[in-house]
């Protein structure tokens, strides 16, 4: 309970004769409620009967707020009925602000007359409200205002503009809050300098109050059609149009009978300029509500609502967004800390702990001003369990609908919009602009006939959203027409949607999404959520990116939240920024780059942030072109469409980027002829050199390549060429191929030939290669020092025309294998490496066939073995795979072209068999170390691919070598490839699998860990959240020696989500079939051979010393 002077008094010192008037008033009200006059016959009998009704009940509360004695008078001496949690705010009765109002009109009308406008300038305050409207330049030239009423901090920004404002005359200060006079006085004498030279008087607003005070003035009449006040819309995009609000209209708008709690006690946050902020404002008044202004930064806000406790609460989807962030956080670290408990009752526990952070007396809930998504209109019906109003109306029109439906007394009808693919013809529901009726729409802009008859057609108002009207009737808002571009290709994108479902992520607070007509994809600027992004960095493995706001390891994060998103929702991958830049400035109103309604102020936007788009697009295209991730359906089209041109690609060393150009315009293109080859051309016009590029010798020479008829061996004399022989597959082939050639030619990065044939030694001696000594290798293995990354192979001069003279076949195995690199990293041994190889194929000697192995990463899971991942889903491959998949996209542009091609697909290259040899650093390898680690694994069912190395290499060698007997050495028909899926169908599970190494681990029976002393050690399962938590608790331990600290950006937070999808292997049935008529068969995964494969590594020295020795305690100095 306060008194009028502010200070805290106890309810029981209430004198009784104020209680007894209190009651007394309080039984008039029953009798006769202010709705039953409302509303009066103008805006301002209105008002009257309203105050007049509710005089002694509190109505204003603001902090810091002065109260003025001489204004108010001595008849009240408290503001009854505010409870004791709101203290802290200073609270005025009805009656109190009565005086102010009348008083304050009083004063201005010493020099304010009737009908001059009266701006605004400030925050929310109670002498906003007092006053009335927002204030710029535009809006004070266009309105010819006389007289702004300024906040004390504004006056800089008033100041600037005050020399091109001639109608300008009067400037009213308001009252600072305590503590803050210095400051006024400080900008008041800097203003007073500015506005001096413009004849511009600046007045106090307390001697302004005072004086009408003293002189009051009557009341003036206004008539029905007079503007009662101009709402100015936002102006995302352009100037401000001014809503002109007659009398009549602004009187029955603001005093409808809308249902509203009792108590009704509102927290005014949002700026009193938007309709909806000043609609609350009247409505509150006519129940006799509260309103309690909130003026501080709005990362207060939560606290200020637990004081006020409000029963009503409206904003705008940004602050309930903002809640549902904070609210997965807390739920996020709920769970982790209890793993045991179910995950319902966490979620329970939570959304009551939350359901307090507006006070915890909500009865209603308004959201409004954009778009809402479902997913968060359920969290608050199931957090605050009160009622939900998704309203949606314009300044213009007032309400239209709620929840969808539209109200009764409103008339909706939808228009086509042809530029955009909307008609009101659309199947199954028509779709168009929506264009409304209502019994408050206003009659145009304030002097702006343009805008008025763009936007009115004969009483109806053309909203700028687009809709689809259900068969129920409802109206559902799919897009806004204002904010839609188009991208170049033709893709519609409605950036606001976008925004409003990437911002559900807790780790994005803000985002801006980019685009337009010149553009193939989009880009973002993001504001992250610090506080959970320090968290998760924290738990990272490189807690030094957070001084680092654009470290990739940051923005890999949080284009991994992005695309998250995007998958739940089913956006297409044109929706997904491409690229984004991360800026931990917020977007507010205060630096201009939100609207009043604190939507997102595009224009400037995107002047702010010119710089960083445009290198942004610059940056994103250089890396789409490197990885042809072109996200359109267009892109496989045109590389059928251009498959006739593809040796000129072939044989024209071009450029990643050359390539995505041919691919686009079915030419190469650069800005100099010696640029050709050194990626530095964008041009799309023909290359100058063009003519040198012709490939029609090349064509000839392949067609006659086809036949088949020259330089061809005899069996017993033919030679082979072999990539990739130091890797663990490629040193098999080479086992493999021996027996079927008589030479076996080997490009090895190394220093020398010398040097080479070393590194080969210690391959073949790692992995226990079989039947290869010292005399084979000199007799029938040539070592060529070579390079895939660099120009020609890296080979010496020469030796790239004697191989591809010598040679009949070109197995290439060579790649950097890395799923984690990005692509720029592994483009040039994987992708420039290849088309080198096809160009030594396709010269010399002809009828070489190119064996090509691939990846399963490649492959559609959906189609069949020959079928290729969609184009248009590129995004989502991982830069190895993507590198593949853009090596085997040009090998079988080649085929189109004639050469004699074969291309095979590995899954998961496992251990040998028999020796027990492998790659200690792949994935099956590292994994199974790393459950052995953790003394855990993951228990889903989704499918872990195990094909042993010895049956993929005879697999490839049988499946490559038999057409030559079979077809006498021909070749198969031009286009035609060949492809086989050499993964295994009788592989296992991730759970069976990790069964199988707890099996193994017990058979090896490793000691525990200390300090458990002699009890044995359980490889458990877990949930892939739960093992994924114990991963990163054993790496923020140490580091040192856990085999799966280089894997934990594979370990995503998605990739429990993934495994729930990879539920069964890729196709193989047909190579299965090949495969066996050749004599080769694919063993099943079993627990005798996961042990076998666990025992090798455990004689190797691999595994650790102790189960569980991950998460045991370090020692003790």
């Amino acid at each position: 309970m306060e008194p009028d002077n502010g200070q805290t008094t106890d309810a029981g010192q209430v004198s009784a004769e104020v209680s007894h008037g209190l009651q007394a008033i309080q039984a008039f009200q029953t009798q006769h409620n202010a709705r039953a006059y409302l509303p009066g016959p103008s805006l301002a009998d209105s008002v009257s009967t309203a105050f007049y009704f509710h005089f002694r009940l509190p109505y204003f509360g603001q902090r810091g707020f002065r109260r003025r004695p001489e204004v108010e008078g001595d008849e009240v001496t408290v503001a009854e009925g505010v409870e004791e949690g709101a203290g802290h705010y200073v609270w005025l009765t009805y009656g109190q602000v009565w005086r102010y109002f009348t008083s304050f009109g009083s004063g201005l009308a010493q020099f304010v007359h009737k009908n001059d406008f009266v701006g605004i300038c400030g925050r929310n305050s109670i002498e906003w409200a007092v006053a009335d409207d927002e204030s710029l330049e535009f809006i004070l030239n266009q309105t010819e205002m006389r007289c702004v009423v300024c906040e004390h901090s504004q006056l800089p920004k008033l100041g600037r503009v005050i020399g091109k404002c001639p109608y300008l005359k009067h400037v009213v200060v308001m009252t600072p809050p305590e503590g803050k006079d210095d400051e006024k006085d400080r900008l008041v004498e800097s203003f007073l300098h500015d506005a001096a030279p413009h004849g511009v008087q600046v007045h106090d607003f307390v001697a302004v109050e005072a004086q009408g005070h003293r002189e009051p003035k009557e009341q003036v009449e206004r008539a029905a059609t007079d503007i009662a006040t101009i709402m100015y819309t936002s102006g995302t995009t352009g100037k401000p149009k001014g809503a002109m609000m007659e009398d009549n209209r602004w009187n029955r708008f603001v005093t409808k009978p809308y249902l509203m709690p009792t108590p009704s006690v509102t927290l005014s946050h949002g700026p009193l300029a938007h309709v909806q902020e000043r609609q609350n404002f009247y409505i509150t008044m006519c129940v006799g509500g509260r309103i309690a202004f909130f003026d501080q930064d709005m990362s207060q806000l939560l606290n200020e609502a637990q004081l006020v406790r409000p029963t009503l609460f409206s904003a705008v989807p940004r602050i309930w967004n903002f809640i549902h962030s904070e609210y997965q956080k807390a739920l996020d670290i709920a769970v982790q800390f209890a793993e045991s408990q179910p995950r319902e009752e966490i979620e329970a526990q939570v959304l009551a702990r939350f359901r307090g952070c507006l006070g915890g007396r909500l009865e209603y809930i308004v959201t409004g001003g954009a778009a809402t998504s479902p997913h968060i209109i359920g969290f608050l019906e199931r957090c605050f369990q009160c009622r939900v109003w998704n309203g949606y109306g314009t300044t213009e029109t007032g309400g239209i609908s709620n929840d969808n439906v539209i109200n009764s007394s409103v008339a909706v009808r939808l228009i086509d919009v042809p530029d955009l693919g909307y008609t009101t013809k659309d199947q199954p529901n028509p779709r168009g602009e929506i264009c409304a009726m209502t019994d408050d729409i206003i009659k145009g802009y304030y002097k702006d006939e343009k805008a008025t008859s763009e936007s009115f057609d004969d009483g109806w108002f053309r909203t700028g959203d687009i809709g689809e009207q259900l068969p129920t009737g409802q109206v559902v808002i799919i897009d806004r027409k204002k904010n839609i571009f188009k991208l170049s290709q033709g893709e519609f994108v409605v950036p606001e949607k976008l925004e409003n479902a990437y911002i559900e992520s807790e780790f994005i607070d803000q985002v801006y999404v980019h685009g337009g007509h010149t553009r193939t994809y989009l880009v973002a600027v993001v504001v992250p959520n610090r506080g959970v992004l320090h968290n998760w960095l924290n738990g990272s493995a490189a807690p030094e990116a957070k001084d680092d706001i654009n470290h990739p390891l940051v923005k890999s994060k949080l284009l991994e939240e992005m695309q998250r998103i995007a998958t739940r929702l089913n956006f297409a991958s044109f929706e997904v920024p491409r690229a984004i830049y991360v800026d931990a400035q917020r977007f507010t109103a205060e630096n201009c780059l939100l609207t009043a309604s604190l939507k997102l102020c595009r224009g400037k936007l995107e002047k702010r942030y010119q710089a960083e788009l445009a290198s942004m697009y610059d940056g994103a295209e250089e890396a789409k072109e490197d990885q042809f991730v072109d996200r359109q359906p267009g892109v496989a089209g045109a590389g059928a469409v251009r498959a006739r041109h593809a040796p000129r690609v072939l044989f024209a060393s071009p450029t990643i980027r050359d390539l995505v150009g041919f691919l686009r315009t079915g030419h190469i293109g650069s800005s100099s002829a010696t640029d050709i080859g050194h990626g530095s051309g964008r041009s799309d016009e023909p290359h100058p050199a063009w003519d040198d590029l012709q490939p029609d010798a090349h064509l000839l020479q392949l067609g006659d390549a086809t036949q088949g008829v020259e330089g061809e061996a005899e069996e017993s004399g033919r030679e082979a060429l072999l990539t990739g022989v130091t890797g663990f597959l490629g040193v098999h082939l080479l086992q493999a191929l021996l027996p079927h050639y008589a030479r076996v030619h080997c490009l090895v990065r190394c220093s020398d030939a010398s040097d080479g044939r070393k590194r080969l030694e210690r391959v073949l001696a790692e992995h226990s290669v079989e039947g290869i000594d010292a005399a084979l290798l000199d007799s029938r293995v040539v070592v060529w020092p070579a390079d895939l990354a660099l120009p020609s192979l890296g080979l010496a001069p020469g030796a790239f025309d004697s191989l591809a003279g010598s040679v009949s076949a070109i197995y290439h195995c060579g790649a950097v294998v890395n799923w984690l690199h990005p692509y720029e990293t592994l483009r040039a041994p994987n992708v420039l490496g290849t088309l080198a190889l096809l160009q030594l194929c396709t010269t010399g000697r002809a009828g070489k066939r190119f064996h090509h192995i691939s990846t399963i990463g490649v492959a559609d899971a959906q189609g069949d073995e020959d079928s290729m991942w969609p184009a248009e889903w590129l995004s989502a491959l991982s830069g190895y795979s993507l590198s593949k998949w853009v090596a085997e996209h040009f090998v079988r542009q080649a085929a189109a072209r004639g050469v004699d091609v074969r291309i095979y697909r590995p899954g998961m290259v496992a251990p040998h068999t028999r020796t027990g040899a492998s790659n200690p650093d792949d994935y099956l390898n590292r994994y199974m170390v790393g459950v052995v680690g953790l003394g855990a694994y993951i228990e889903a069912d989704g499918f872990f691919d195990i094909t042993p190395v010895d049956y993929v290499a005879a697999a490839i060698v049988a499946l490559g070598e038999a057409s030559y007997g079979a077809a006498g050495g021909g070749s198969q028909p031009a286009g035609l490839v060949p492809s086989y899926h050499l993964t295994n169908p009788r592989s296992s599970t991730y759970a069976q699998l990790g069964q199988y190494i707890a099996d193994a681990v017990a058979s090896l029976a490793l000691p525990p860990p200390p300090p458990a002393g002699d009890s044995p050690v359980t490889i458990r399962g877990a949930s892939y959240d739960q093992w994924r938590a114990a991963l990163l608790r054993s790496i923020r331990q140490r580091k040192e020696g856990n085999v799966l600290y280089g894997l934990l950006p594979y370990f995503s937070e998605s990739f429990g989500e993934q495994l729930q999808r990879q539920t069964r292997p890729f196709p193989c049935e047909k190579t299965l079939q090949v495969v066996a008529g050749l004599g080769e068969e694919c063993p099943p995964v079993t627990r005798e051979l996961v042990a076998h494969f666990l025992a090798s590594l455990h004689r190797r020295g691999l595994l650790p010393s102790t189960a569980g020795a991950y998460l045991a305690s370090p020692p003790q100095p």
